[in-house]
Order: C-alpha cells, then structure tokens, then sequence
C-alpha cells in the first residue's frame, strides 16, 4: 500500500508589466484533475481530504501484454 500526499500548487498566470512571472495556486478543478489523472491507473482503496490537502491510498496496477 502506498500513499500519495496532494497538495495545492503554484500556477503560473502570466507576468507582471515589469518582466517578473506571476503565479497562482491551482483552483479546486485544477487540483481534482490532477488527483484524477493520477488515480486513473492505480488501484486506490481509500481518498480521504485534510483542508486543501487530499491523501490517496493505493497500489500500482501492472498491465499485463
């Protein structure tokens, strides 16, 4: 079993009229798409949301040729 720890991160959005990057933390569909995208092809037993952290419990599913 392992777990995987998802926390909010910095988005890039653009830059400031003086060159310097402006960032942003990632908005809720963001982060649900990312956790998605990571759930696809594991075998998750348990996900489980601390604030804006969201904890997943699975296992590695291997593909069989």
């Amino acid at each position: 079993m392992k777990i995987k720890l998802f926390n909010r991160e910095l988005v890039t959005d653009g830059y400031f009229s003086n060159g310097i990057t402006r960032t942003r933390q990632e908005n809720n569909e963001e982060l649900e798409n990312r956790v998605s995208e990571f759930m696809a092809d594991k075998k998750v037993s348990n996900v489980q949301a601390y604030g804006d952290n969201i904890m997943v419990m699975y296992e590695e599913v291997q593909e069989n040729d």
